[in-house]
């Protein structure tokens, strides 16, 4: 019979100190991205990643680097809850063999053809990957994602082949495969 009072006790306790009032401030009632970061009144939609994928094929060796990270030059966007964010860029290196193939900055202006008027404004560069299996010696491939910040793996994706002379070009899939794993390189 203690027992049961004591916990009676000290649920009613409990349930009073969660009743509390509390105050919420203008940071609490705005919904933000768990992926986001405040920096003075302007979020980062993605924390910074570097990745380096090897790739051995047709008796080469490549060497995959990209880099994403917020550009505060770029202009910025806003969310459909008005939350405003900086967007991102990717800097995408290929060595072959020992030698720079290929380097060059990604950022949503080089999808603009292929996203709509509403991605473009509201959508984020969220990263690149090293697409594997379309991968070959002539060509590397790399997938490539837009969307809403805070929210990797979901949005227009993209194909992004890099020829052996530097030259790109960007397809649009329909059949999208990648995940926010690919996009954050598994850390």
């Amino acid at each position: 019979m203690k027992k049961i009072l004591l916990i009676a006790s000290c649920l009613a306790l409990l349930t009073i100190a969660s009743c509390g009032k509390k105050n919420k401030t203008e940071a609490d009632a705005t919904p933000k991205s768990l992926a986001a970061a405040t920096t003075g009144g302007v979020n980062e939609s993605t924390t910074p990643l570097n990745r380096t994928d090897t790739l051995r094929i047709g008796g080469h060796v490549f060497e995959i680097t990209t880099n994403r990270q917020t550009d505060k030059s770029l202009p910025t966007i806003k969310d459909e809850t008005d939350v405003v964010f900086y967007d991102n860029k990717v800097d995408v290196r290929i060595v072959r063999d020992g030698e720079e193939m290929f380097a060059r900055t990604f950022t949503k202006k080089d999808f603009a053809d292929k996203i709509s008027a509403t991605d473009a404004a509201c959508d984020v560069m969220q990263g690149m990957a090293l697409d594997r299996e379309h991968s070959s010696a002539q060509t590397i491939v790399l997938g490539a994602q837009i969307g809403q910040p805070g929210l990797d793996g979901e949005g227009p994706a993209f194909s992004v082949s890099v020829s052996l002379d530097g030259s790109v070009a960007i397809r649009s899939v329909s059949n999208q495969v990648t995940t926010k794993t690919d996009m954050e390189g598994m850390d």
